[in-house]
């Protein structure tokens, strides 16, 4: 009777098992329905072909882009001659950014702006 009762046992531990693994399975990821190029709305990558600029908005991005690429050369430039871990402070437009010189400028605090990449520049180091 001890061994009938250790048969139905494993026999049941068993057969939990398997209905376990069985309810964990998943199935793989589902791809998508293929979009055909032309077709992705005014979301797409072609949006900017059918939108329009009027030239005072032309303008506008066009100062807004300048104005963007003067603010990061500034900061690409901020380390230049200056020593490695030299604590400086980059004034970009009405706002200062501190930060310490590494191989490139690294701001202490990073809010709502990107970092720019390295510096080709070289750097003393101390």
């Amino acid at each position: 009777m001890n061994r009938l009762s250790k048969v139905v046992m494993l026999a049941a531990t068993v057969v939990t098992m398997g209905s376990l693994a069985a309810c964990q399975s998943t199935t793989g990821p589902q791809e998508p329905p293929a979009r055909h190029m032309m077709d992705d709305g005014p979301q797409g990558k072609h949006f900017m072909k059918r939108h329009k600029l009027t030239p005072e908005q032309r303008a506008e991005m066009q100062q807004r882009r300048a104005e963007r690429q003067a603010q990061f050369e500034q900061i690409q430039q901020a380390c230049v001659g200056k020593t490695v871990g030299q604590a400086i402070q980059v004034k970009v437009g009405d706002k200062t950014i501190d930060g310490t010189c590494q191989i490139r400028f690294k701001p202490n605090k990073m809010d709502d702006r990107m970092a720019p990449p390295a510096t080709t520049a070289p750097v003393k180091a101390s």
